[in-house]
This record gives C-alpha cells, structure tokens and sequence, in this order.
C-alpha cells in the first residue's frame, strides 16, 4: 500500500472529510486530495500532525509497520540475542560469567544484610519496611544466581573430564 492509501484509508477509518483533515492540518482539500491520489506527497513539516490526527506513528506511517510490532520485533530479537549468548559462549566464558553473577549475588546479599542492621538498629527505620526491603534485595540476588545456572547450556564431557571421574 502506497502513502496515498494509506492516508485515505486514515482519513476514512476516522470517519473525516477531506475539508476536516484539511483544516485540522491547515491545508486546503485540494492538498489532501493530492496527497490521497499520489499527486504529491505532504511536506515534511505535515508528517507528525498528520500522525497525531490519525493516532499512529512515523513508522506505521512511513513504513506501514505498527509500533507494537516494531516494539514486538525488538524484544524478540533482543530475547534471541540473550538465550544464543550461552550458546555461543566457550566453558571458560561461562565460567567467568558464573563467578561475576555470584560476586555481585553475594555483593546484594551483603548490602542488603548491612542495610537491614543499618536501618534499624542505627537509624530506627521502621522495622517492616527494612524486612521487605531486605527480602527484596535477598530475592534478587537468589533469582540472579537461578537463572543464570538455568540459561547455561549443557555441555558434553570431554574424555579427559570422564577418566578424572573414575
């Protein structure tokens, strides 16, 4: 679908007139004519009010993607980068991995310990809100350390690792 329909199939779906979108825009219909039949295309300093008019984005516009589908599209790639960072990584480079996730775990662990002491003995801070808070640093650095050992791919033991074993 070309501009042109794109921004009479806009016009139409928002039930407006071309002389509505016209002066909402600050055009004349005949511009808005133009624009529908690809006579012309809208200035560039017409593109966002025409997108705020129709409620959609440069991209949709432009391009004739939705934002949500862009927005979808960089998750899921962002998502496919992160599961294939395990995959593609070396036994040594997990390893590493491994002892950074536990330093900074046990890094939240400490604050939080020297948080919940802090907080209520030297700054009388109400004790339940110390405890809640203290459980939340608690469960981070646990759900840290879970789900890093849950993403690490298996591995097959080499037969140097299998005769260290018997």
């Amino acid at each position: 679908m070309n501009l042109g329909e794109k921004l009479f199939e806009l016009r139409k779906t928002k039930n407006l007139t071309q002389d509505e979108v016209a002066e909402k825009l600050n055009v004349t219909r005949q511009t808005v004519s133009k624009w529908e039949t690809n006579q012309s295309t809208p200035d560039f300093d017409k593109i966002l009010p025409l997108c705020e008019l129709y409620e959609i984005s440069t991209e949709e516009l432009l391009k004739g993607e939705k934002q949500e589908k862009l927005e979808e599209n960089n998750y899921n790639n962002e998502e496919k980068k992160n599961k294939n960072n395990y995959e593609n990584m070396t036994k040594n480079q997990i390893k590493q991995k491994s002892a950074e996730v536990i330093c900074s775990s046990i890094l939240i662990f400490i604050v939080a310990v020297a948080y919940a002491g802090i907080g209520t003995a030297v700054m009388m801070w109400n004790p339940v809100v110390v405890g809640c808070t203290f459980l939340i640093m608690i469960g981070w650095g646990v759900t840290r350390i879970v789900k890093h050992y849950m993403s690490i791919p298996k591995f097959e033991k080499t037969q140097e690792e299998k005769n260290k074993i018997k």
